[in-house]
């Protein structure tokens, strides 16, 4: 009520503000203090009396949440109103500064402090968004089924459709934050979550009927551009997260041309392959991309972007030979240039495959074969301390001892 209020014309809002106040200042959680009567005579729409709104909402919110520690709605709420803050005090301010830095975080976020006003804090609500992704869970997030009731609208409102669109919120609000706040890291573990989670029911409906012998235990193996399913999209969400990361990380080392070309290729090698990587998340081959450019009718996507301008930072480039088909005589003059555009773009993507499995394997490769090694080593050292007596390791301990 009082944030729609707020988004109405400067000229109207007054009135809208003046009854959505009204409103809620009759049900005050924690009433402020006041010292003298004309405090209490505060103007209608006046910005402190929408922070004492606002931080009365916010310290509900955290009562809430003492008292019933599974009530999942007030720590998304109070997400929002981190993110709400400046825009409630300062509504007229058309732009505010971004703060996503963890070293910049607020350490206390159970009380809206004045600090909050001066801008859109994303890292202290994703620290309250954290709350509910505490640890890995079956269902991702800190939500359950209530129990079956035998009332239809009691039926309805736990039904698992319900359920599902109420964590899917939750989760793609949590993603966006790590998005903004670019943590991959974080991004990458929730993926690996989504991943080693059993397929919901219309998934697997969809992936048995193109396959008859798929099963619940190798829908990781799906590809995302065509699945479909409540994983399927949280997955797609965790990549497309990943490839923004990625794109804004590359454009970060782009500008920085006072490093030297060691640590720049080092840099650009670097996020090849957190592209590299974010696209072999999508399960699917160039065949696959073809085809869904073609049924979509999208020029890319942005998984696909991030890898495609990755491979060119690092100097990755297509001949004209190795264009995967040539368009035919009988298309006309635009789409004769748009099929030679996509052909380009599948033959650039066809080597930046080729290129990153030959590059990031072969470190994988030395990897394992220098861990063989150290294996081999002890194994070796193991076996000759076997094979010395009893009575010679005796002798040899002794030895020690009287030195």
């Amino acid at each position: 009520m009082l944030l729609y209020a707020i988004y109405q014309a400067s000229k109207n809002r007054h009135c809208f503000e003046a009854e959505a106040l009204h409103l809620v200042s009759r049900n005050w959680f924690a009433e402020p203090v006041t010292e003298n009567e004309e405090e209490l005579n505060w103007k209608y729409g006046s910005r402190d009396r929408r922070w004492e709104v606002l931080v009365d909402i916010v310290s509900a919110l955290v009562f809430c949440r003492k008292e019933k520690a599974l009530f999942h709605r007030s720590v998304f709420r109070h997400a929002q109103a981190i993110l709400w803050a400046p825009v409630v005090y300062s509504p007229d301010v058309k732009t505010y500064p971004l703060f996503t830095a963890p070293e910049d975080a607020v350490a206390q976020t159970n009380t809206l402090s004045n600090i909050f006003r001066c801008g859109i804090h994303v890292n202290a609500a994703k620290i309250v968004m954290d709350s509910l992704f505490d640890k890995k869970r079956a269902q991702l997030c800190a939500t359950w089924m209530s129990s079956r009731s035998h009332r239809a609208f009691e039926e309805l409102n736990t039904s698992e459709k319900k359920f599902d669109s109420v964590r899917l919120k939750y989760i793609s609000a949590r993603i966006e934050l790590l998005r903004v706040c670019r943590d991959h890291v974080s991004l990458e573990t929730f993926f690996s979550w989504a991943n080693a989670c059993p397929p919901d029911l219309p998934s697997l409906y969809f992936v048995t009927a193109l396959d008859s012998a798929a099963s619940r235990q190798n829908h990781f193996r799906q590809n995302l551009l065509e699945d479909r399913g409540f994983l399927r999209h949280v997955k797609r969400l965790c990549t497309m997260a990943i490839a923004d990361v990625v794109l804004y990380q590359l454009r970060n080392a782009k500008g920085k041309e006072e490093a030297s070309d060691e640590i720049q290729n080092t840099v650009l090698n670097g996020i090849l392959k957190r592209a590299y990587s974010c696209f072999l998340k999508l399960n699917c081959t160039v065949e696959n991309v073809k085809n869904w450019l073609e049924k979509t009718g999208e020029e890319s996507f942005i998984e696909l972007d991030a890898l495609l301008c990755s491979f060119d930072e690092v100097g990755g480039k297509v001949s004209e030979s190795e264009v995967l088909e040539c368009p035919g005589e009988d298309l006309e003059a635009d789409d004769a240039m748009n099929k030679q555009a996509m052909n380009k773009k599948l033959a650039l993507l066809e080597s930046a495959l080729t290129r990153c499995k030959t590059m990031f394997s072969r470190r994988r490769n030395r990897r394992e074969s220098d861990e063989e090694n150290v294996d081999t080593n002890t194994e070796v050292h193991a076996r000759t301390e076997s094979d010395v007596s009893p009575s010679k390791r005796h002798k040899k301990v002794e030895r020690l001892v009287e030195d």
